[in-house]
């Protein structure tokens, strides 16, 4: 019996060994918005290209953390996040937490948006497809589900 626990258990550490590896080598962040009377929060793996999108009801660098930290809670801590020099993203308190979890931060080149460019395409993407249903019924979170299938 506890030869097959313990075949079980080492099984399940790998999984979740090859869970963490699978997402999170690096992440992009950027704000989209104010775009259909809300500001959004983009997020995009750039292993994987899975993109996490996020209504923000207030950008400040405490409601940012917070929204990563329930993202970082699903897919795991990406090692390097890469963001733009937003305020949200060069506050003292956004880098203290980064720093925490253990997470390299690139800023990219002001000025020089395709230096996060999958966060960059991937915002155009999204207003796109966002402008496309608009005349479709439901909120946001509906309209992404629609347009992810």
């Amino acid at each position: 019996m506890s030869t097959e626990s313990e075949r079980t258990q080492g099984s399940t550490t790998k999984c979740l060994g090859m869970a963490n590896q699978g997402m999170g080598k690096s992440s992009h962040r950027n704000f989209a918005g104010p775009f259909l009377g809300a500001m959004f929060l983009i997020m995009v793996d750039s292993h994987l290209k899975w993109p996490e999108v996020v209504k923000m009801t207030t950008t400040t660098s405490a409601h940012t953390i917070d929204v990563l930290r329930t993202v970082f809670s699903r897919n795991g801590l990406p090692a390097t996040i890469v963001s733009d020099n937003g305020p949200q993203f060069t506050s003292r308190e956004f880098e203290d937490s980064l720093s925490a979890n253990g997470n390299k931060h690139v800023k990219t080149t002001p000025y020089h948006p395709s230096s996060n460019g999958l966060a960059e395409r991937f915002v155009q993407t999204f207003k796109q497809a966002m402008k496309c249903s608009r005349n479709e019924s439901g909120g946001v979170k509906k309209k992404l589900v629609l347009r992810r299938n």
